[in-house]
């Protein structure tokens, strides 16, 4: 019955070692709570919400990215814009601290473009569309923005000139 609660293991050097069951259940339970504790928390996160503007009107439909720029880094997070309003989530929200902003939204042009493969049009053709904030607001931001711990509030009044 004593052979039963002892298993013998056999270490590196060959020696044979003997731990009884109970040994064993708590060097287990041991290690389960050490690795359950060492999961990475990640950077700390915020929500972000806030209204964009081009020109004092609601921009219609979009996306904006805040992009960390202090020396940490972390994630890029980012919200669809909807009537001029968007809103980032503490579960996905932006790292705390530094971010560059970039803000996209596209507008039709009131031409008709070729269907290029593999899309597909009953007309052959779709509206074309182009980038309706200026550059300086996403490819080539020059917006900066810091995020808190806590929700943030983030309005953005942009102009096209």
């Amino acid at each position: 019955m004593m052979e039963d609660a002892v298993k013998v293991f056999a270490n590196r050097s060959g020696l044979e070692v003997a731990f009884p069951r109970a040994v064993r259940a708590l060097l287990m339970a041991l290690l389960i709570t050490a690795w359950s504790g060492c999961a990475p928390a990640g950077p700390e996160r915020a929500a972000v919400s806030g209204t964009v503007e081009l020109d004092g009107k609601p921009v219609g439909n979009g996306s904006i990215s805040f992009i960390p720029s202090g020396p940490d880094g972390g994630p890029t997070s980012g919200a669809v814009i909807e009537n001029g309003k968007y809103t980032i989530p503490i579960e996905k929200g932006a790292v705390v601290g530094s971010h560059r902003v970039e803000i996209r939204s596209t507008r039709k042009t009131g031409k008709q473009i070729p269907v290029v493969p593999p899309a597909t049009s009953p007309t052959g053709t779709v509206d074309e569309v182009e980038e309706a904030i200026p550059a300086k607001f996403n490819s080539q931001s020059t917006l900066s923005e810091t995020v808190e711990s806590g929700p943030n509030s983030i309005d953005f009044n942009l102009s096209s000139k």
